[in-house]
């Protein structure tokens, strides 16, 4: 570690919250400057900016490479998982790794269509062998909460890409209306969340 500089996590383990972290770009109040981002320079042996603007930074953001996930980490992050503990948590934070971003030619039905849908929303619910588990909208369940299995997920039966449906609200849709349903998202935002790759 060069002198002077700090690396992160700082631990192996910790409880609640942990150290602060200094994001690029972010602006200090004192001095007014902006935290850069930063590379190893041989030249000088040490860390500096990748450029002396944030005009110039975001240009050569904007040619960084973008590092392709390892197949067995992709493989890892889509196996199912335990429900959420509540069903009312929709912070983005919490989610689920997306494929690799869809082209921007792509539409959303096509995108759902591309998509397991049984995996990916089995990342949200805890669903057994038959496809069924609690539904994660708890605002038409008595108390918020379903208690009682009423949530089916199955692969899309025809091309309009229907793949869940509960019971008690008598309410279905495809993997997109899942999305935006359980982000509270509209379908703008949500679409561009997916074309640009980003985390879920």
């Amino acid at each position: 570690c060069p002198a002077g500089v700090e690396f992160y996590p700082k631990q192996d383990e910790g409880c609640g919250y942990g150290s602060l972290i200094r994001l690029p770009l972010g602006l200090h109040l004192k001095s007014g400057c902006r935290y850069p981002f930063l590379l190893w320079s041989d030249e000088d042996g040490q860390l500096v900016p990748v450029a002396g603007s944030v005009a110039d930074t975001l240009q050569w953001l904007a040619m960084a490479e973008r590092v392709a996930v390892p197949t067995a980490l992709l493989t890892a992050a889509l196996a199912p998982r335990a429900a959420l503990s509540t069903p009312t948590n929709t912070s983005l934070a919490t989610a689920v790794l997306l494929p690799p971003r869809a082209p921007s030619t792509m539409t959303i039905h096509d995108w759902c269509l591309s998509q397991d849908a049984v995996t990916l929303i089995g990342h949200y619910v805890s669903l057994d062998y038959r496809g069924m588990g609690c539904c994660p909208f708890g605002e038409h369940h008595r108390s918020g909460r379903d208690t009682h299995p009423s949530f089916r997920v199955y692969p899309p039966r025809s091309t309009t890409g229907s793949c869940w449906y509960c019971y008690t609200a008598h309410q279905g849709g495809n993997l997109f209306d899942f999305l935006s349903h359980y982000y509270h998202l509209d379908s703008r935002t949500l679409w561009h969340h997916i074309l640009s790759g980003a985390v879920f």
